[in-house]
């Protein structure tokens, strides 16, 4: 393996962290370890799965992915913005599980019905459940090998389809790589944020829209209008969220 893309990278230890004790304990997260049935459709487990194999698989995940989005990082503009809803996006089978997950956030990650629902969804070929799939496995909790590999392969379809929630997991650990040297840092909104808005991730949209609409410019005030809007009306789940957000943050100002 390529030692500049080894686990010296950092990120793996701060999103993967715990997986070791996880193993010395044996005190893996029972839904966790539930999930390698419930991610079967991506394929068989390698025999003999090791901790150190599974992060080898995210390694190499990340390394096919730093190079796919740099460039698209690069040249992110929030100008180039196209609402899609859920179903324009990609395939969205039981797209209601995904809903009603979302919506009973945080109950909704610690097993139970709706969770096992969103797995349901993702094996159909749920593109955003798949993503939120994601999300789940790569929560700072004890880890399984087989959870650790279902993440890369995730990462990996992520990848292919260019979801938005790929450039939001890049932006939060991998920022500080010699890829994206020339961004600036501390921008806001940052050209992950933007490449993830412009990849239907929806709460990048919302992050991104909220903070264009301050724009003096009235060009971007009026995407970042688009941005709130599209964002909202994605699915149900998210326009409650992103109204209970809006209010506490005029509450804070």
């Amino acid at each position: 393996m390529n030692p500049q893309f080894s686990l010296s990278l950092g990120a793996l230890a701060i999103v993967f962290a715990t997986v070791g004790s996880a193993h010395a304990t044996g005190n893996a997260n029972p839904a966790l370890t539930e999930s390698r049935d419930r991610l079967a459709w991506l394929g068989p487990l390698p025999q003999d799965l090791t901790e150190q194999g599974g992060i080898d698989a995210v390694d190499q995940a990340v390394i096919s992915a730093l190079g796919a989005i740099a460039p698209e990082v690069s040249r992110a503009d929030a100008s180039a913005f196209v609402c899609r809803s859920p179903a324009e996006a990609g395939p969205v089978p039981d797209l209601d599980a995904v809903d009603r997950y979302i919506a009973g956030l945080p109950a909704s990650q610690i097993g139970g019905k709706l969770e096992n629902d969103l797995f349901k969804a993702a094996a159909k070929g749920n593109w955003l459940a798949r993503a939120w799939v994601f999300t789940y496995l790569t929560a700072e909790r004890p880890m399984t090998n087989e959870a650790l590999y279902r993440s890369a392969q995730l990462l990996e379809l992520m990848r292919e389809h260019r979801t938005g929630q790929l450039f939001v997991f890049i932006g939060q650990h991998y920022s500080g790589r010699p890829e994206f040297a020339h961004l600036a840092s501390g921008e806001s909104p940052s050209q992950f944020d933007i490449a993830a808005a412009n990849h239907n991730s929806y709460p990048a949209q919302y992050r991104v829209g909220r903070h264009l609409q301050r724009d003096s410019t009235p060009n971007l005030e009026k995407i970042g209008s688009q941005m709130v809007d599209c964002a909202r009306n994605a699915l149900p789940a998210y326009a409650r969220i992103f109204e209970a957000n809006g209010i506490k943050k005029a509450a804070e100002d």
